[in-house]
């Protein structure tokens, strides 16, 4: 009986092989080595003919129906605490008694303290504070601006306490000379995580960013490390508002730091004015950006143009300057041609359905390497009406008189 069914089977298979194709098909004739290969390019070919098809339109809804949508895509989902600003040391108290100070730096012009403030429940965040030195029995309230450092650089680095940035890239210390009350929070950033004891041999193997190795436990709870990020820089601005009665309250970033100031400006009136240097550019191949910048259905939004327009009537400086040079972050970052960010700008006006860009999203060209140029600088100290006149020359370094 076995035979019999072997026999069948022979027969069967005999038949297979020799049939017609099917109708509609033809026989596979590919002598690739491995067909692997022209699967994945097929894939990969398919997955950037949607992208391209993806961002052309804005999604329906009213600005704030989309702002919504938008910050539950990017993490911003807890409700913030109230606005709390605490002035901190970590030096122990002297011999005498006398209580350490939050002070950190003083000069004529300003002074710069070491402070902490309540975020959502369960994260506080750190980074200094610049308040100007005003003229007695003066009623005039500074402008007031939040800066989010790039992820490789501190709060101290972009005030000018190290020597880790040229004073042409010195944003924070170009805001304390220009009379600014300034918050600059700490941020997450880019070195590889080790663990606790900077010593874990499995986290060693996976090589992940501290950047990564929470986006990656994040995003399955909904949320995000840049949600976490604007939430930070959104306390920041809330706190600035609630002391700067009647005043101008903005927020700048460079880098991650520029996106940052870009989604948080996205995501509610929290700032009257928004600089984003080093990010704002096309979208379209933001799969090749390192893995902690995923965001589900970003280009849905429309992209950065998208994304702008959520800004409505308030203003948005986009600086055209050297992105951060990342490799082998699970992604990479580089910087676009000033001929690629003005289209996406330009892209603007076609989402809106107008001729033109509004007037309230500005460009500017950075010189060489620096972060907030004179244009830049100009430029928005003239669009939040902050009458000074602004150096074409960076500051001297802090860290040639900090205490």
């Amino acid at each position: 009986m076995t035979r019999h069914w072997i026999f069948y089977l022979l027969v069967f298979q005999t038949k297979l092989l020799f049939a017609a194709p099917l109708p509609g098909t033809s026989p596979l004739t590919w002598d690739d080595e491995d067909l692997s290969i022209r699967l994945m390019d097929s894939a990969h070919a398919f997955v950037e003919g949607e992208i391209e098809k993806a961002g052309k339109h804005l999604p329906p809804g009213t600005i704030d129906e989309r702002r919504a949508k938008f910050r539950k895509r990017i993490g911003v989902v807890d409700d913030r605490l109230a606005p709390r600003l605490e002035f901190f040391s970590e030096d122990p108290t002297s011999f005498d008694g006398t209580p350490s100070s939050s002070l950190v730096c003083e000069t004529t012009e300003f002074t710069v303290h070491q402070v902490r403030w309540d975020v959502i429940p369960g994260l506080i965040a750190e980074g200094l504070y610049v308040n100007p030195v005003t003229e007695e029995f003066s009623t005039e309230t500074p402008p007031a601006i939040v800066i989010v450092p790039d992820a490789g650089n501190t709060p101290e680095d972009i005030l000018g306490l190290t020597k880790a940035l040229p004073p042409s890239q010195q944003i924070g210390l170009r805001f304390a000379t220009a009379g600014f009350r300034v918050l600059i929070p700490a941020v997450i950033n880019r070195e590889i995580y080790l663990g606790h004891d900077g010593n874990d041999s499995r986290l060693k193997k996976s090589n992940q960013s501290h950047r990564e190795w929470i986006y990656r436990q994040a995003f399955q709870m909904g949320r995000h490390v840049i949600g976490y990020e604007v939430e930070t820089a959104l306390a920041a601005g809330e706190w600035l508002r609630s002391v700067s009665p009647g005043g101008s309250v903005s927020i700048a970033g460079y880098g991650e730091g520029g996106l940052t100031a870009f989604y948080s400006g996205a995501c509610d009136d929290t700032f009257d004015t928004a600089i984003v240097g080093g990010y704002f550019a096309p979208r379209q191949k933001v799969w090749t950006e390192p893995i902690y910048r995923n965001v589900f259905n970003l280009l849905d939004e429309g992209g950065d143009a998208g994304v702008a327009t959520l800004f409505g009537s308030r203003t948005l400086l986009i600086e055209h300057s050297l992105f951060p040079d990342i490799k082998e972050q699970k992604g990479e970052i580089s910087t676009p041609e000033f001929s690629a960010v003005e289209k996406e700008v330009e892209r603007i006006s076609t989402l809106l359905g107008t001729f033109s860009s509004p007037p309230n999203f500005l460009v500017a060209e950075a010189n060489d390497k620096a972060h907030v140029d004179y244009p830049a600088m100009a430029a928005f100290c003239a669009a939040i009406g902050h009458q000074i006149e602004v150096s074409r020359v960076a500051p001297i370094r802090l860290s040639l008189i900090h205490i």
